[in-house]
């Protein structure tokens, strides 16, 4: 006769590779495709940018916090970061993890845009300075 030990440890198991394939992304794009869009199954390139709404749906459809992280993480995206744009997200009930996500997401895309820009592409210092205040003020 098995202990109840051994079962838990096997029960903690199962469910520690069920979360490890929850995370893959062809399984991510089955539950996008499924809440969201049909056209999250298409080729990467032609997938729709995750938004705001996306992110809700999300949440609303019971997907756990871990996995709509994964998501943000993995998807190209065109989130409203804006206060507004947050404080709505908070009022429809969006963890703060998850709207951390969002928002470090944004901060790193436009990080990379900032570093690929060069000097001579027309962009005076001055717009680059306003756009670095943007960026710490969506923070």
């Amino acid at each position: 006769m098995k202990s109840s030990f051994d079962h838990i440890s096997f029960t903690r198991n199962a469910e520690l590779i069920e979360n490890a394939h929850i995370f893959r992304r062809p399984i991510l794009n089955l539950i996008l495709a499924a809440l969201l869009e049909t056209s999250f199954l298409s080729p990467e390139h032609d997938a729709p940018l995750l938004n705001n709404e996306h992110v809700v749906k999300l949440a609303k459809g019971r997907i756990p916090e871990d996995v709509i992280v994964r998501v943000i993480d993995l998807y190209e995206s065109n989130f409203d970061t804006s206060r507004t744009g947050v404080a709505t997200l908070r009022s429809k009930g969006i963890s703060h993890c998850v709207i951390r996500a969002m928002l470090s997401k944004k901060l790193r895309e436009l990080r990379i845009r900032l570093t690929h820009q060069q000097p001579s592409s027309g962009m005076s210092r001055q717009k680059q300075k306003s756009q670095q205040i943007m960026i710490r003020e969506s923070m």
